[in-house]
């Protein structure tokens, strides 16, 4: 991502479609923003 703004859409619209998803116990999500040292871990 370039932006903060991006965080939301990861944790609103990607992290709800993982979360019903019968795959979601394979799933390892990381977010950051390029040109930081900013991450999180989501799953």
């Amino acid at each position: 991502m370039t932006a903060d703004v991006g965080f939301f859409q990861v944790e609103e619209v990607l992290m709800q479609k993982i979360l019903s998803s019968p795959a979601k116990e394979l799933v390892e999500l990381y977010a950051g923003i390029i040109g930081q040292d900013v991450f999180k871990r989501y799953l």
